[in-house]
């Protein structure tokens, strides 16, 4: 976003945009993403939400979280709630998958080993 612009993006006749991302937690982020980028994504989306919201919401902006916690909590952490004011929708979305056999279930949370485990009642390598 920082090398295209917000306006620019906004103002390129997009109707949807879906963003995945984490909550505005930066351990969080690092483990599921693998990137030192939180305040970057963190900055971008804020931007992106406040400017398209300044210019009429020309684009519907859907947040899909990618999270390795129940989206109750997640939803409450300080600091989210502009997301979710100025976003069209935030919901949650928990497929994950291993990347060509790059990601082990070691490297999930419990609580995602166990979910993926129960959802798809398979054994995640």
């Amino acid at each position: 976003m920082h090398k295209v612009g917000v306006k620019n993006l906004i103002n390129s006749g997009l109707n949807e945009l879906g963003i995945s991302m984490t909550d505005f937690n930066a351990e969080m982020y690092k483990r599921i993403y693998r990137s030192d980028k939180y305040e970057q994504m963190r900055q971008n989306v804020l931007d992106l939400l406040r400017i398209n919201n300044e210019m009429e919401k020309p684009i519907k902006i859907y947040i899909n979280l990618r999270i390795d916690k129940p989206i109750e909590k997640v939803l409450n952490y300080s600091g989210f709630n502009e997301v979710i004011e100025l976003a069209e929708a935030v919901s949650a979305n928990y497929h994950f998958d291993n990347w060509s056999g790059r990601i082990k279930s070691t490297d999930l949370t419990v609580e995602v080993d166990r979910r993926l485990k129960r959802l798809f009642r398979i054994d995640v390598a």
